[in-house]
């Protein structure tokens, strides 16, 4: 069954204009999902929400069919390893996409090692980072490769950054193919979905920072071999976010950033995907 953009008009007529092709044949590409471990009210209330699942219920295609994608071009397996799915076998697959998670990785380099699901996290990350094949973190992951490459993620100082907020590309980041195509959202600043209490602090060695926010200096990262990471959520919509807050799972954001409809997003998924190896 097809996975549509439950959104209508408002998500439809954002992206109307956006055409981004992939440069060769039939994708395979494994998401790998952080979020709504089973049971927990992350997961029930997700599950009542508009779109009706958690991220493993088809998040990434939605978004790349509300861009124009066929499924005849790419095929994507979902994987949820917080409800109990194995990691995926690093030669089966073309692209990685590792989702977010609101389970704090910032203890993980005090020796903290997580939930039982995220334990073997780590050493899978190290091992495909070898293979060179491309992988793209989101939120929880963001923070995740960075850690595991020696870097630093903290509590953020001024607190969560929530809402539909502007980011300001860096230099690289104006250069860069991921953000390629990606158009301005609030004011002249492109614009994406963020919730998170932790950032990165310190970059690991020959990372380069791609965006930035008015008070987090790491929101967009390429680390080189293929990895890429945002500390923000180009893979889900804002009525997902807007349910969250409606059921307590997480705090509004201020009305002048509240969650609003984006093409960034999925400008920014396609841009990844359509970039060889």
């Amino acid at each position: 069954e097809a996975c549509l953009c439950p959104d209508e008009a408002a998500e439809r007529a954002i992206a109307a204009d956006i055409n981004i092709a992939l440069p060769y044949g039939l994708l395979k590409v494994c998401y790998i999902s952080m979020l709504c471990e089973k049971g927990s009210q992350e997961d029930m209330i997700t599950a009542e929400g508009p779109e009706r699942s958690d991220d493993t219920g088809c998040w990434l295609s939605r978004r790349l069919n509300e861009i124009g994608f066929s499924p005849g071009q790419y095929d994507v397996t979902y994987l949820n390893i917080a409800q109990g799915d194995a990691l995926p076998d690093l030669d089966e697959f073309d692209s990685f996409v590792l989702g977010g998670t609101l389970i704090a990785t910032c203890s993980w380099k005090r020796g903290d090692k997580g939930r039982p699901w995220q334990r073997p996290l780590r050493e899978w990350l190290l091992r495909q980072r070898q293979t060179g094949k491309p992988l793209f973190g989101i939120c929880g992951a963001h923070q995740a490769m960075t850690v595991v490459l020696g870097g630093e993620v903290t509590r953020r100082p001024g607190g969560v950054a929530a809402g539909s907020l502007p980011v300001k590309l860096t230099l690289a980041g104006l250069h860069h193919s991921l953000f390629e195509g990606v158009s301005a959202e609030r004011g002249d600043a492109p614009a994406f979905n963020f919730f998170n209490q932790e950032e990165v602090s310190q970059l690991p060695e020959d990372a380069v920072v791609l965006a930035t926010t008015e008070d987090s200096p790491a929101v967009a990262i390429d680390y080189g071999g293929g990895w890429l990471s945002v500390q923000f959520h180009p893979e889900a919509s804002h009525s997902t976010f807007q349910h969250w807050v409606d059921e307590g799972i997480i705090r509004p954001p201020s009305p002048e950033f509240a969650y609003c409809p984006l093409a960034s997003g999925r400008t920014l998924l396609a841009n990844f995907l359509a970039k060889p190896a």
